[in-house]
């Protein structure tokens, strides 16, 4: 099991090929603790959907040359 702590203090608990669920803590504006388990493909797949749109948006602002490698 790895943890990592954002820098916002959410502290994620998950097994280091991904599998199962990832244990998350989550801090509240209150200073209260909330807990809770997501799917650790889910969050891949979250993560992989926002890489994709920022590729699109780097290909979509290429000229000829970039793209092409010129």
């Amino acid at each position: 099991m790895r943890t990592f702590k954002g820098s916002q203090g959410t502290v994620f608990n998950y097994n280091s090929d991904m599998s199962g669920k990832v244990d998350i803590r989550a801090t509240r504006e209150n200073g209260m603790f909330s807990n809770f388990q997501i799917p650790a493909f889910d969050i891949l797949e979250f993560i992989a959907e926002f890489v994709r749109l920022e590729r699109f948006k780097k290909l979509e602002q290429m000229d000829v040359h970039e793209l092409l490698d010129l």
